[in-house]
């Protein structure tokens, strides 16, 4: 428990603190023009530190929404990537065939269909309105416009190697994705530090000037009523004098 100064006033330590920082302030505003403490400045108060409240709050606010859009783009990610999987699928059958004339255009198209898909996906993936990929998004976007191009009917001798490219490429884009996503999270962890923080000294510095108050106001009442300070109380006497 904090130690208690004088045995009326019953302030805690950083009410005492709080207390005299006060009245210093309050003396040196008193003072004649050419007396006064140009470096005197008023003791922190709660007001002050709801500045710095809300700008926490803003920070977690725009973190957690900057979260969000690349969880969205990494979801986008994983759709294209299931894609591109099957068209490799595709692909591969072909190559180790045997299949007949039908059985090669029904994978044909298919895979023409998976590849419109995969670039549609890319395009047209949003957040709040805005893209996930390309130049304006936040995250940049995986050029499978080459394996999209490929037609299984003709499977130029490149083609797997050209597929697995794109593959890869989209996987990295999701590695990259997610360290950002665990780097904002460690983010947001030290904003929610600092909010309980900056929460708790406001609740501190709130409680010591309700005491420092009703200790000032205790002051005038002992000053008033009391010519003579009655045995036993000095320590009442020099808090006082220290406040005031």
């Amino acid at each position: 428990m904090a130690p208690v100064i004088g045995p009326n006033l019953g302030l805690s330590q950083a009410a005492w603190q709080v207390a005299q920082s006060h009245a210093r302030w309050q003396r040196a505003e008193t003072q004649p023009p050419g007396r006064k403490a140009s470096s005197a400045q008023p003791p922190a108060q709660p007001a002050r530190l709801s500045g710095d409240l809300a700008l926490v709050r803003s920070q977690i606010a725009q973190a957690h929404y900057r979260i969000s859009k690349r969880q969205a783009a990494d979801d986008a990610l994983q759709t294209v990537g299931d894609i591109t999987t099957r068209m490799q699928e595709l692909a591969n059958q072909v190559v180790i065939g045997p299949l007949s004339p039908e059985q090669t255009a029904a994978k044909n198209a298919e895979y023409a269909r998976l590849g419109a898909m995969v670039l549609n996906t890319l395009a047209e993936s949003r957040f709040d309105g805005k893209p996930l990929f390309g130049g304006h998004g936040p995250v940049a976007s995986p050029d499978l416009s080459d394996v999209a191009a490929i037609r299984l009917a003709e499977m130029p001798a490149d083609s797997l190697t050209r597929i697995s490219k794109g593959i890869a490429e989209v996987g990295m884009r999701r590695l990259e994705v997610r360290k950002e996503i665990r780097a904002m999270g460690r983010q947001v962890d030290g904003l929610h530090t600092r909010l309980e923080e900056f929460t708790g000294a406001t609740a501190s510095i709130t409680s010591a000037l309700d005491a420092a108050g009703a200790a000032a106001v205790t002051a005038q009442q002992i000053r008033a009523h009391a010519d003579t300070p009655p045995a036993g109380q000095t320590d009442t006497r020099t808090a006082l004098a220290l406040l005031y």
